[in-house]
C-alpha cells in the first residue's frame, strides 16, 4: 500500500524499494510483483517489467493485469517470439474461460499485433464474451473492435470502436482513437482516418504535460 501511495506522489525510488521488500516478506504474494511491473512500465524498462510480470503469472495464472501487460512489454522489449509464445499460452490456459475479465485480458493481448485470421477465432469468441457479459463496458467493447480489426473485420470493427469511444467521449484514449484511424483507413475513408490519428497524436501530446 505504501508503495502506491510513492508511486502516486511521483516517489519512484521509494516505491520501487518498498515492492522489492514487500516481495521479499511475501515471495508467494503476486501484488508486490505486479506493482512492481508497473513502476517498470511507467519507467520504460521493459525487461524488468517481463520479468516482474512473469512472475505474477507463474504465481496467479489468472492476474488479469499481467496477461495483458506481459505480452504488451514483451513487445516493447523487442521480444515478438516471446509474445506469440505467452498469447498462445494464455490462449490454451483459458479458452474455456466464462470469466469475462480474463477472457477480455486474453483477447486484448491478440490486439498488439497482426495475427493470421484462423488464429483469431477463439480470441475473437473472447472477446465478444467480454462484451456481453460486461454489459457493453466500453473497455471491452475496445478490445473486441481491436480484435475485430486484427481479423480484417473492419466494418464490424468501426462500430464497436465508435460505439466505445461514444461511451466514454468525456476522456477519450489515444489508442482507441488510433485504432479508429487505421479502421477507418482499412475501409478508404481518409479523411475520416486523418481526423482520428490528428485526435489521437494531440491525446498523446496533452499526456505529456
Amino acid at each position: 500500500i505504501r508503495a502506491k501511495l510513492f508511486a502516486n506522489q511521483g516517489d519512484t525510488e521509494k516505491a520501487t524499494a518498498d515492492c522489492e521488500t514487500a516481495s521479499e516478506i511475501a515471495p508467494e504474494s503476486p501484488l508486490p510483483f505486479n506493482r512492481h511491473g508497473q513502476l517498470h512500465v511507467a519507467a520504460g524498462k521493459w525487461k524488468e517489467a517481463v520479468i516482474a510480470y512473469s512472475r505474477v503469472l507463474e504465481l496467479d495464472q489468472n492476474d488479469v493485469t499481467a496477461i495483458h501487460r506481459l505480452g504488451n512489454c514483451q513487445l516493447s522489449s523487442g521480444a515478438l517470439e516471446a509474445y506469440r509464445k505467452h498469447c498462445r499460452e494464455m490462449l490454451k490456459c483459458h479458452a474455456a474461460t466464462d470469466n469475462p475479465a480474463i477472457a477480455g485480458a486474453v483477447a486484448r493481448c491478440f490486439t498488439y499485433q497482426s495475427w493470421p485470421e484462423a488464429d483469431l477465432k477463439t480470441p475473437l469468441a473472447l472477446a465478444r464474451l467480454a462484451v456481453d457479459q460486461s454489459n457493453n463496458n466500453a473497455w471491452d467493447q475496445y478490445c473486441y473492435g481491436a480484435v475485430l480489426y486484427r481479423a480484417g473485420r473492419y466494418e464490424e470493427a468501426r462500430k464497436q470502436l465508435a460505439d466505445a469511444l461514444t461511451r466514454e467521449a468525456d476522456k477519450p484514449r489515444g489508442n482507441w482513437l488510433f485504432y479508429l484511424a487505421m479502421t477507418h483507413h482499412a475501409l478508404g475513408e481518409a479523411e475520416k482516418a486523418n481526423e482520428f490519428f490528428q485526435r489521437g497524436e494531440e491525446w498523446f501530446a496533452e499526456q505529456q504535460n
